[in-house]
């Protein structure tokens, strides 16, 4: 058993336990302010898998109903050494690598639309950017006439719009302001507290050296 030479009760307070410091100021604090994602985010949440929808049902219909004759013609026009059966592998090899490009692109949306329901601030200003750029492409498509992958591009086009007015719905904006911030007030009072608590040790072995 060791012996306090002074006499004097720790100033510091019971031991901590082994293995780590315990819990954190505002740790409990910071996980009971965490709320659930309003009305307004989850019909958000719930157009934008809409629209990703529509995107890998265009992915499929772009490759099964594509005219592939017309595509293999004017690569031949274009290629003058190309012979059919190269002409035709050159358009299935794009028609198979668009597909696979336009599907890692919503596979992304995905992963930042669920960001987004958990109130990243980050992910509602990229999903507004991406679905601003679907719109100006849904817009331009319609030089190319009323096809239907044009009107699938219309479709997804509204449901874009509707998505991105919920996110920005006063309180939506308010859910995404609180989940920024508060989380940034715990991760600075556990930094913090866990510098004080580090330097406990050391006031204790400077405190016994000086008496």
């Amino acid at each position: 058993m060791t012996h306090n030479p002074s006499g004097a009760e720790n100033p510091y307070g019971a031991r901590q336990p082994a293995g780590g410091l315990g819990p954190m100021p505002g740790d409990n604090d910071t996980r009971r302010a965490v709320v659930a994602a309003p009305d307004d985010v989850q019909k958000s949440f719930m157009l934008w898998l809409v629209s990703i929808g529509i995107g890998v049902l265009g992915a499929i219909v772009g490759i099964v109903f594509a005219d592939r004759d017309k595509a293999i013609d004017e690569a031949m026009k274009n290629g003058s050494d190309l012979t059919r059966d190269q002409a035709s592998s050159l358009v299935n090899g794009i028609l198979v690598g668009t597909a696979v490009t336009v599907l890692i692109i919503l596979a992304l949306e995905l992963f930042f639309v669920f960001k987004m329901r958990a109130g990243k601030n980050w992910a509602r200003i990229v999903l507004t950017v991406l679905g601003v750029l679907g719109i100006l492409s849904a817009l331009y498509g319609l030089t190319a006439g009323l096809t239907f992958g044009v009107v699938l591009n219309l479709i997804s086009m509204l449901v874009v719009i509707a998505a991105i007015v919920f996110m920005f719905k006063p309180a939506a904006s308010a859910y995404f302001s609180r989940s920024t911030e508060l989380p940034l007030v715990g991760l600075v009072g556990q930094i913090l507290c866990g510098k004080s608590a580090q330097n406990l040790p050391n006031l204790h072995v400077h405190g016994a050296l000086t008496r």
